[in-house]
């Protein structure tokens, strides 16, 4: 499907499709998709795009933005998470760490959802091993079996370096609930670029599908209550689907993380053009903006950097990726440092600008 010409049919239809396909693993709702979708096509909102619709059968948007997508679906489910914490009567501090965590949720669950409008479809499943697999004796926790299986998108979706970060938790359970890789399924980056969990230097957190599929372990202390059991199996599929999706994109992914050996606040970032965000370049190299300003900036080595006319820094894009790390300008307590979140947000927007022709989605 062509989303940029498409009918109100087919828009309703896509909108519902994803809508079904997020059920059971992420937070969403309808309509925030239908809002996004619209925001894509050029509206702000989808009671304005349904009049266009309505009032004009003939018609078809000339173009589908993709960022305009992200960046729409990503202010609503902020918006929605941040009202909520607001609302308690919690301490300032504690406040701004779940805002910055919602923050990186929504824009996670936002890049999820774009993957599934490209016509993916993730199914997960969690299974509680037998009591004779359980080695109560030994080990405080109960296991179960997870498997993430991915469907309907290109093998060239599944090619080249689309690892993911396995989740972790955060707030009271944080040391409670664990997920790890199959041994098969595992993925060892270069030493400097190592993750593991807690930072510790021990259990890697990369891991990548094969053949569209991962498989490993999740481990819970104390899931003895079946309302409980359940709660932490819906919050792993949520987590999961955050996790494997937004690498599978065929359009641009924007992987920012935190090696063990980088200091506070210091990040790594690899950007990937897919082949559907390539197809009208040519393989040719291209540059996109990397200012952050204020704050924060990225140092990117020389093959990935040149200067704009103006002297900004410009990242140099070389068959379809680029990679460079972000630092604060003084220090983590930098006054005013944007959070990690925002400057993804303002890499990405540069990024997918860099495309001057957008290119043409595809979706189921």
């Amino acid at each position: 499907m062509n989303l940029g010409s498409i009918d109100r049919a087919a828009y309703l239809r896509l909108a519902n499709a994803t809508n079904a396909a997020a059920s059971g693993i992420l937070n969403i709702h309808i309509d925030n998709i239908l809002e996004a979708l619209a925001s894509a096509l050029g509206y702000r909102t989808w009671a304005s795009l349904n009049s266009k619709f309505q009032s004009d059968p003939d018609w078809r948007p000339e173009a589908y933005d993709h960022f305009g997508f992200i960046q729409r679906l990503y202010e609503l489910m902020y918006a929605k998470l941040a009202s909520r914490i607001e609302e308690r009567d919690l301490p300032d501090e504690q406040k701004r760490a779940m805002l910055v965590n919602a923050a990186a949720n929504a824009l996670a669950t936002t890049e999820a959802t774009a993957v599934l409008v490209e016509g993916a479809r993730l199914d997960v499943s969690v299974i509680r091993r037998p009591p004779e697999q359980q080695r109560a004796d030994k080990y405080l926790d109960v296991a179960y079996d997870v498997e993430a299986t991915v469907r309907g998108i290109p093998s060239d979706a599944l090619a080249g370096e689309r690892w993911f970060l396995l989740p972790e938790f955060s707030g009271q359970r944080a040391n409670d609930v664990i997920i790890d890789s199959n041994f098969d399924f595992r993925v060892e980056l270069a030493h400097d670029l190592t993750v593991t969990r807690d930072r510790a230097g021990k259990k890697l957190r990369t891991a990548a599908l094969e053949g569209g599929v991962w498989r490993g372990g999740l481990f819970v202390v104390a899931a003895d209550q079946a309302e409980e059991d359940s709660r932490v199996i819906k919050n792993v599929k949520v987590a999961l689907a955050r996790a494997i999706l937004p690498p599978l994109t065929r359009q641009v992914h924007l992987r920012v993380f935190q090696p063990d050996s980088y200091m506070a606040e210091a990040y790594r970032a690899e950007l990937t053009y897919g082949p559907a965000a390539l197809g009208t370049l040519g393989g040719k190299p291209f540059t996109f903006d990397i200012d952050l300003g204020g704050s924060r900036w990225i140092h990117a080595p020389k093959d990935g950097l040149t200067f704009g006319r103006d002297g900004n820094p410009r990242g140099l894009v070389r068959n379809g990726t680029w990679a460079g790390e972000i630092y604060p300008r003084s220090g983590p307590q930098t006054p005013g440092l944007i959070s990690i979140t925002a400057a993804r947000l303002k890499i990405l927007e540069a990024a997918y600008r860099a495309l001057q022709v957008k290119p043409q989605a595809t979706a189921a």
